[in-house]
This record gives C-alpha cells, sequence and structure tokens, in this order.
C-alpha cells in the first residue's frame, strides 16, 4: 500500500506541475484575450494602408485595422 500511495502522490504532483507550467504559458502569451486595440496619429502617412503588419523590432505585433483621417490633417491609424 506504501509503494501505491508514493506513485499516486508523484502523479499528482508531476501533473500540478505540468499544469502550473502550461497555465503560466498560456497567460503570458494572452490567455483568452486576442490583444487590445492601440491608437496612433502621424502627420504624415503616404502608403499607410489598411490591413498592413504592424513591426516592432523586425517582429509582427499586429496589424493596421483603420486609417482616418481627421479635419485637422492629423492621420489616426487603429
Amino acid at each position: 500500500m506504501k509503494t501505491r500511495d508514493e506513485v499516486l502522490v508523484g502523479l499528482v504532483v508531476t501533473a500540478a506541475i505540468i499544469v502550473t507550467i502550461v497555465g503560466s504559458l498560456w497567460l503570458a502569451r494572452g490567455g483568452l484575450s486576442k490583444g487590445y486595440p492601440l491608437f496612433a496619429k502621424f502627420p504624415w502617412g503616404a502608403g499607410l494602408k489598411q490591413g498592413q503588419p504592424v513591426l516592432l523590432v523586425g517582429v509582427s505585433v499586429g496589424y493596421v485595422d483603420e486609417v482616418d483621417l481627421h479635419q485637422d490633417g492629423i492621420l489616426v491609424t487603429t
């Protein structure tokens, strides 16, 4: 009986460690959220189009969802 209990405890501890690691990685990558919108204003935006990838230090971090030109001449992107 003692050996069986030790094996059971080992399996439970191993499962808990795996769940903790997988859960931590899942949360670090955003969990249930699909991201959040960021807004940027530019005085000049020639060539900026909807759907273009947004790069941060060469890594794709999103895409241009919307491009609006305000009355004061400011280009706002989402």
